[in-house]
């Protein structure tokens, strides 16, 4: 984080909204940060002042709480909330340990902001990892990480995390080897892309680079982890890029992306708007037009059409337009990549070249979540004193929604003990839906006799006769 930003959590340049808005815009469920300048005061504060999004966990620098160090751990409210949490001070300032625990499966994470290793001198850092080891062996009864994540300051393979490259001090390197083999922790993002390169630091002075900031899991964890990410953050005068994983307990079950919604940069588009006037028109037309059949001009049906047309269109034009910053920083990321990894490229002009495209993805990715955070303070200028949707949503507490995890398949038969194999259950969450629709279907036709057709014929005259309700005879044509 490079430091708390403005003391004032309510001034524009507390870095605490754009951690928060971070938080929700990439959709992070736990988040650890390093250099918070966190006190304990401040703490209570942005638990107050966030209560709603965000909680955060801390541990201060015991001699400078405000002008160094500092570690956090914050869970965003709105996609997690354990059942429990343990929270462990292992280095005041420099290591915190948090237990969570949801449905009954507890994950263990340690955030580190490691010292850092100068020239040939390792010991700091190499005291810092065994202290850390120390600590869990005194500890017997608490559970060991299953993730440590945050800032090392020392890489392992300096040949390939390091540019220009060179090794880092081996009494380092081998203290953090020997914790992460007590921990049978693995580095997530090298054993996902073994000869990429991509840097997690950038020293403005001179242009180097350095994979400093990782994530090591448990192998159980590595083999469902996916989308591992190294990208700028956006949150003012941060020097670190965020190193991200998505990580998902195996009893949970499979899920789509959610329900897609017309991006706000296409529902401004000139042709989408041209082509929904137009799909209005033919709709009240089909809707006046009595020498059609009633069925063809159904509203439900017409309603149904015009909608499935403009989101078919709107779907079309969001692949054309993609916005102008997004384009940029898409571009930028593809360049970075490209320079990084091209083996005909000088290291001179490397360093050079890529150093560039960082610094242009740092102003853009900032410029993006500035560009968020003016639109959030308009909408809420306009809407977030009046009552609507808007106003109601801000003011109450936005909790994970509940998941079902499985559902018995249809003619799903147990053993011979009675007990239905774990191939029994539909873990799929759109087969889930099928399975569910289909059940409240067949609940429509019980205690029905299909096989009587005459006896419904029969029966469908003496119910006519009951009703009461005509219609006149105007509306009869």
């Amino acid at each position: 984080m490079k430091g708390f930003g403005n003391p004032n959590i309510w001034h524009t340049e507390n870095k605490w909204k754009s951690i928060a808005q971070t938080c929700r815009d990439k959709r992070i469920g736990i988040f650890a940060l390093q250099e918070t300048h966190l006190t304990n005061n401040r703490i209570e504060a942005l638990n107050e002042h966030y209560k709603r999004r965000i909680r955060v966990f801390g541990t201060p620098d015991p001699i400078n709480p405000t002008g160094r160090g500092g570690v956090a751990i914050v869970l965003n409210q709105e996609l997690i909330t354990p059942e429990r949490v343990e929270c462990y001070n292992v280095i005041p300032g420099k290591a915190l340990m948090l237990s969570l625990t949801t449905k009954g499966d507890k994950i263990t994470i340690l955030a580190v902001y490691a010292p850092n290793v100068s020239g040939s001198s390792g010991s700091e850092n190499a005291d810092f990892w065994g202290n850390i080891k120390t600590w869990i062996e005194g500890n017997p009864r608490l559970p060991k990480p299953d993730i440590l994540l945050g800032d090392c300051n020392v890489v392992e393979t300096g040949l390939i995390d390091r540019l220009p490259a060179h090794d880092d001090p081996e009494e380092a390197t081998n203290m953090l080897d020997n914790l992460k083999q007590f921990l049978g922790l693995k580095d997530g993002w090298r054993t996902t892309f073994p000869d990429s390169k991509a840097f997690t630091f950038l020293q403005d002075s001179s242009g180097s680079q350095s994979r400093l900031d990782r994530i090591y899991v448990t192998e159980k964890i590595l083999e469902s982890a996916k989308e591992w990410k190294i990208e700028t953050t956006g949150v003012p005068h941060a020097d670190h890029n965020m190193v991200s994983v998505l990580v998902s307990n195996e009893s949970n079950p499979w899920m789509g992306r959610g329900r897609w919604r017309i991006p706000d940069y296409v529902v401004k588009d000139k042709d989408l708007m041209n082509f929904a006037y137009e799909k209005e028109k033919e709709a009240q037309n089909k809707l006046r037009n009595t020498e059609i059949s009633a069925d063809e001009r159904n509203p439900q049906k017409v309603w149904f059409d015009y909608k499935r047309a403009i989101i078919g269109k709107a779907r079309e034009r969001a692949k054309q337009i993609i916005p102008g910053l997004t384009r940029k920083i898409n571009e930028a990321k593809l360049n970075l990549d490209r320079t990084l990894n091209d083996p005909e490229m000088a290291e001179n002009e490397k360093i050079k070249q890529a150093k560039q495209l960082q610094e242009m993805l740092t102003k853009l990715e900032s410029a993006r979540l500035t560009k968020i955070s003016i639109d959030g303070k308009v909408r809420h200028r306009l809407e977030g004193e009046t009552p609507n949707r808007y106003w109601s949503q801000t003011t109450k507490d936005k909790k994970p929604r509940d998941v079902m995890f499985a559902l018995k398949k249809p003619n799903a038969e147990a053993n011979e003990h009675g007990i239905l194999q774990g191939n029994m259950y539909e873990k799929n969450s759109q087969k889930m839906a099928n399975i569910a629709q289909e059940y409240h279907n067949l609940l429509q036709d019980q205690g029905i006799n299909t096989d009587q057709e005459e006896e419904w014929q029969r029966q469908i005259p003496a119910t006519l006769n009951a009703l009461k309700v005509e219609i006149s005879e105007e509306h009869r044509d």
